[in-house]
C-alpha cells in the first residue's frame, strides 16, 4: 500500500521527493513535441511564403513570431509593435488592412494575419499623409526617411542637404501634423487611415 501511495504521489516512504510514473512520461515526451516543433516550423514558413502578400503568425500575447518575406520587409519599415497593435485593434472591432485568422488546435490563441491585397503600402500611406497635411515635396521625404528611423545626419547625407535644413523641415513637419515629437509624427503617419 505504501509503494502505491508513493508512486501516486511521487514520494517515497522516506519523505525524499521523486518523480511519479505520469512525470517521468511527461519528461519522455517533452523531446517528441520539440522536434515536432521544429518539424512544423519550417512548413509553417513555407505555407506563409506561398501567400503573395505580406503574412505573419502572431501569438496569445501579440508577437510576431513568423512572417513570410513580404511580412519582413513590412516589419522593417512598420516594427512589431504596430502589428501588434493591428491585431489588437481588429480583436476590439477597429477597422483593419489585415485579414486575422484565429488558429486552432495546437496553436490555440495564435492568429494568422495576412495583408489585404487592397491595402496601401507604406510609402502610399506617407504620400497620403503628405497630401492631407499639405507637406512639400522636402517635407515629404524627411517625412519618409524619418518613419525609417534615421537621424538628422543620416536623412541630410541622404537627401544632399544641410543637417539645419533637415531640422527646419522637421519643425514644419511636426506644426503641420500637430505633434510635438519626431516619434509622435511617425506615429501618425503610420496610423493614418486610408481616405
Amino acid at each position: 500500500m505504501r509503494r502505491k501511495e508513493a508512486s501516486r504521489t511521487g514520494r517515497t516512504v522516506s519523505g525524499r521527493r521523486t518523480a511519479s510514473r505520469a512525470q517521468a512520461a511527461d519528461l519522455r515526451r517533452e523531446p517528441t513535441v520539440r522536434r515536432r516543433t521544429s518539424w512544423l516550423e519550417p512548413a509553417l514558413e513555407a505555407a506563409l511564403e506561398a501567400i503573395p502578400s505580406a503574412a505573419f503568425l502572431v501569438d496569445v500575447e501579440g508577437d510576431v513570431v513568423l512572417a513570410n518575406t513580404r511580412g519582413r520587409v513590412l516589419l522593417d519599415h512598420e516594427g512589431a509593435a504596430a502589428i501588434t497593435r493591428v491585431v489588437k485593434g481588429a480583436q476590439r472591432g477597429a477597422p483593419s488592412p489585415f485579414l486575422i485568422t484565429p488558429l486552432l488546435r495546437d496553436a490555440e490563441g495564435h492568429v494568422l494575419v495576412v495583408q489585404r491585397a487592397d491595402a496601401p503600402t507604406f510609402d502610399q500611406r506617407l504620400e497620403r499623409v503628405a497630401a492631407r497635411y499639405a507637406l512639400t515635396r522636402a517635407q515629404a521625404r524627411v517625412l519618409t526617411l524619418l518613419a525609417r528611423g534615421m537621424p538628422n545626419r543620416k536623412i541630410a547625407t541622404s537627401l544632399a542637404i544641410s543637417e539645419r535644413t533637415v531640422e527646419a523641415h522637421v519643425t514644419q513637419i511636426l506644426e503641420k501634423l500637430l505633434v510635438e515629437s519626431r516619434a509622435a509624427a511617425v506615429l501618425r503617419a503610420l496610423e493614418e487611415e486610408p481616405s
